[in-house]
């Protein structure tokens, strides 16, 4: 090979690489173009969000809210950068809620609560539900994002739709409640006798169709109350035996109806205590009337009541259908019914063991059941109270 050939071959090596030096530059500038344009499409998407969005460092400071934050709470970016998100705090939040949202941050959890009262910057109060979640970077929280929705319209008509049901409740039960009475009496005078079998049957009915209407009433009153905020606990000392044995009454025609038996088992020393009265009978009532209505004829109720350490339970069994395994989630939850029950008994409505779960909490205490899940084989529900 001679010089010139190898000076030939050194210029088209130089000439390679500088050519593949900016194919090398322009590979990067495409990559970084097509990385802007990413992070623009990403900023653009959080501007334009209907969503409020705050992103804060792991100090809790925040480093960025976008438009519909800004909008919702009347501050600006620029007043709020590097400040602390207790500047939009009302004070009016359980300080519970908090510190269960930093456990959850710091343990690298998301933390969701559908109820936050904060104020905006001209004093104005709000409601707004808030999802938080901590970014990660090599399994590490790196820094928190936030997504807030002002659902302060959305309370307000939950409220009117609440206080347009009570009042209709209140207006309805007074002459149900009369219609009971005199029902309840009639079957228990001894002009009863008087009556055929036909006549006789037709007043159960009457009565059964009266209690049902008056529970749903005394549910949806309850409800509103404890959606509004409105249901306050009030223990008292109670006869607990005699509460039990006139919210069982109410059940007895249905039961005998079908031919079912039914028993009570009351626990010595369970007979006084200190308890709710409202939430004892709205949980012995939706226990007594599911067991009644879904056991089949010629099956078997059982009530329990017993004192244990500091504690008052109740226990309903029944021989009813069960409940599946796949549905044992859902039963405490608002408006659910079994596919089960909702084939064999159309009517209902969902709220009963909802609103039994809901007063349960509040009153400190708790409710569960079991059931095998096999057609036939029967389901308990219990309930346990603290004794004040």
């Amino acid at each position: 090979m001679n010089a010139k050939s190898s000076g030939g071959s050194i210029e088209e090596a130089l000439e390679l690489l500088r050519s593949n030096n900016v194919f090398v530059h322009r590979l990067a500038e495409e990559n970084l173009l097509r990385e802007l344009k990413y992070q623009r499409t990403f900023g653009d998407a959080i501007s334009a969000s209907s969503d409020a969005i705050i992103i804060a460092d792991l100090d809790a400071n925040i480093i960025y809210v976008n438009p519909a934050w800004e909008k919702n709470n009347g501050y600006t970016l620029e007043e709020v950068r590097g400040k602390n998100p207790r500047i939009v705090q009302s004070g009016k939040t359980p300080k519970a809620v908090y510190e269960k949202m930093w456990n959850a941050l710091i343990s690298g959890q998301p933390f969701i609560t559908d109820e936050i009262v904060n104020k905006r910057k001209d004093g104005s109060e709000y409601r707004e539900e808030l999802t938080v979640s901590p970014v990660l970077r090599d399994g590490k929280p790196a820094f928190y994002f936030g997504i807030t929705r002002d659902i302060t319209k959305q309370k307000e008509i939950d409220k009117a739709k609440s206080e347009f049901v009570s009042l209709t409740a209140h207006q309805l039960r007074s002459p149900l409640t009369l219609i009971s009475w005199n029902i309840d009496g009639l079957l228990q005078a001894k002009e009863i006798a008087k009556l055929t079998e036909s006549q006789k049957k037709s007043l159960k009915e009457i009565m059964w169709a009266a209690h049902g209407t008056m529970e749903l009433i005394e549910a949806f009153l309850n409800l509103a109350k404890i959606e509004s905020g409105n249901f306050a606990v009030s223990p008292r000392k109670i006869n607990v035996f005699e509460l039990a044995n006139m919210t069982s009454r109410e059940h007895l025609y249905q039961m005998e109806n079908k031919n079912i038996s039914f028993s009570k088992n009351y626990a010595p020393g369970a007979e006084f205590a200190v308890v709710d009265p409202v939430v004892l009978r709205v949980t012995l009532q939706n226990f007594l009337s599911n067991a009644a209505k879904y056991t089949q004829a010629g099956g078997k109720i059982d009530l329990f009541i017993a004192p244990e350490a500091d504690k008052l339970v109740l226990k309903v069994s029944d021989t009813g259908p069960g409940i599946l395994p796949e549905e044992r989630d859902k039963i405490f939850t608002k408006f659910f019914r079994s596919k089960y029950i909702k084939g064999v008994f159309p009517e209902g409505n969902g709220i009963g063991l909802y609103l039994v779960k809901m007063m349960a909490d509040r009153a400190g205490g708790k409710v569960w059941f079991t059931s095998p899940g096999e057609s036939g084989l029967g389901t308990t529900f219990y309930a346990e109270f603290p004794l004040v």
